[in-house]
């Protein structure tokens, strides 16, 4: 039903536009940018982090005319300079951009349009599909898709774990669901086999934190054959390349700076080491300090990778209400909770060893920084963890390195 509204509006909106002369939207046309000189529109969505610091970086780096519309949760952008430096329009949710994406394809004859988005909240994608191909324009789509974390590689272990049959059958349900999808019969279902499943559609590009899970012992031989050519390892030294104004324009984009941590870290020879915090869910203020006590000792049966000798960081979580009492306790130098792990690994701002509360962090995190240990919650069930057992997997960290917080009792 949406399919055939769309194209009846279509219709009448063309016919409209013959009789009221081909004039009647160049102001238009001039206040969207270079959209009828290149006829391709970008499109970039997520409602995380680590999708949106990529997305930006791409944005700098490939530094086309194209119109960009993007619509980033945890980073609206309101620097009309900005974005008029990039040809692009923020909105502060994916609806409104849908709808200035349907007036843009109405007005100018658009032949292309690139999203980008958040592999897990794959439904956000699938409702920009479905309002382009509503039209019947034969508009052309390619996508890209950005890990949103840890998560994706959870679900991964878990549908690892199915009989090869089943992961079989229910990849060859996927690219009927995803059509049902986007021709309106039936909700988008955010599982592996069909957020993995859009190559069999569109062009599109999987760039993954970690492309290398298929190289591993996890039996996932069916899913890489449908991703085929179609992954790319997540890219993070974007900065190597990048000249004074682009590295600025990331600035003005993440409002970071990695200046200070990095005379921080300079201000003296030995090397750094950073304690992921978490908040009151997980550990009280004084099992946190403990575990830095246990991890200072040299000679510990518990934390056998000691940091003494290292200047300490702390970066706290952002709803925890006791990260000063934890700084305090071990004199150590805080990182602003609010700044992404990522936009210290895209700047190349990393200390030289990492630790602390379980988190998706160490998932980012490249092989040059040392991982010192990993607590969890004391119930928790290690040996049945996803995500444990798949960062032993991709060897993110060793077995023995991970800890809960009653081994210290």
């Amino acid at each position: 039903m949406l399919v055939f509204c769309k194209k009846m509006f279509f219709s009448v909106f063309i016919s409209l536009m013959i009789l009221g002369g081909c004039n009647s939207d160049s102001n238009h046309n001039n206040s969207d940018g270079n959209i009828t000189k290149n006829k391709t529109i970008e499109v970039y969505v997520d409602r995380a982090t680590l999708p949106t610091i990529q997305q930006m970086t791409q944005i700098i780096n490939e530094n086309s005319n194209n119109k960009k519309l993007i619509s980033w949760s945890r980073y609206p952008i309101n620097d009309e300079e900005l974005l008029e430096s990039i040809n692009g329009s923020f909105f502060k949710n994916n609806s409104e951009l849908i709808k200035s994406l349907d007036s843009m394809i109405l007005t100018n004859d658009i032949k292309k349009v690139i999203i980008n988005g958040n592999t897990l909240w794959a439904a956000d994608v699938v409702n920009i599909i479905k309002s382009i191909e509503a039209f019947g324009k034969k508009t052309e789509i390619e996508l890209n898709f950005y890990d949103d974390g840890s998560a994706e590689y959870v679900r991964l272990y878990d549908f690892s774990k199915l009989p090869e049959s089943e992961q079989e059958y229910k990849i060859s349900l996927s690219k009927d669901n995803i059509l049902s999808s986007i021709n309106g019969t039936q909700p988008f279902e955010n599982v592996v086999e069909n957020i993995y499943g859009f190559s069999q559609l569109y062009p599109t590009t999987y760039h993954m934190l970690r492309a290398d899970i298929f190289e591993t012992n996890l039996p996932l031989r069916s899913l890489k054959g449908v991703l085929s050519n179609n992954i790319k390892q997540m890219k993070w030294d974007y900065f190597k390349t990048f000249n004074s104004q682009q590295k600025d324009k990331f600035y003005n984009f993440t409002g970071f700076n990695p200046d200070e941590i990095m005379e921080q870290y300079k201000a003296s020879p030995n090397k750094n080491f950073i304690f992921v915090g978490t908040n009151s869910g997980t550990a009280t203020a004084e099992q946190q300090i403990d575990i830095l006590t246990e991890a200072k000792n040299p000679n510990s049966p518990i934390i056998t990778k000691s940091i003494q000798g290292f200047d300490l960081f702390f970066k706290g979580h952002p709803s925890a209400t006791y990260n000063k009492q934890i700084i305090d306790a071990h004199n150590m130098i805080e990182i602003y909770n609010k700044i992404p792990f990522e936009a210290l690994i895209m700047t190349d701002a990393l200390p030289d060893a990492v630790g602390g509360m379980g988190s998706s962090v160490f998932f980012s995190l490249p092989n040059t920084v040392e991982n010192k240990f990993i607590f969890y919650k004391s119930d928790t069930d290690i040996e049945n963890n996803a995500l444990i057992q798949v960062m032993i997997e991709l060897n993110i960290v060793n077995r023995n390195d991970v800890k809960l917080i009653s081994d210290l009792q």
